[in-house]
């Protein structure tokens, strides 16, 4: 799987992720109800992320596969990804 760092930049935009300080990251905090829920970061380079590193910038948003391509391809908004991590208790 590759990501690029167009891709995160979207994701981050469309979950409205809370800025978190970091200099050699793009960091930010998911945010809900005013309680943090998770973090994520990606690099500021523009190769993007493959292999490994996109298996771990999926897995620290909590998403399968299939999930987080709905999240790159648009059609999983962030209702619906709020919906997703309190059906699976990540939320309470």
């Amino acid at each position: 799987m590759h990501v690029s760092t167009a891709d995160a930049a979207k994701i981050f935009a469309k979950l409205k992720m809370q800025p978190k300080p970091s200099t050699h990251h793009v960091a930010g905090w998911f945010v809900v109800d005013g309680k943090r829920v998770l973090a994520a970061h990606y690099s500021h380079g523009t190769k993007g992320m493959s292999g490994r590193v996109a298996h771990l910038f999926r897995k620290s948003l909590q998403v399968n596969p299939a999930e987080f391509t709905s999240l790159v391809k648009c059609p999983l908004s962030r209702e619906g990804y709020v919906a997703l991590l309190r059906e699976r208790g990540v939320i309470a």
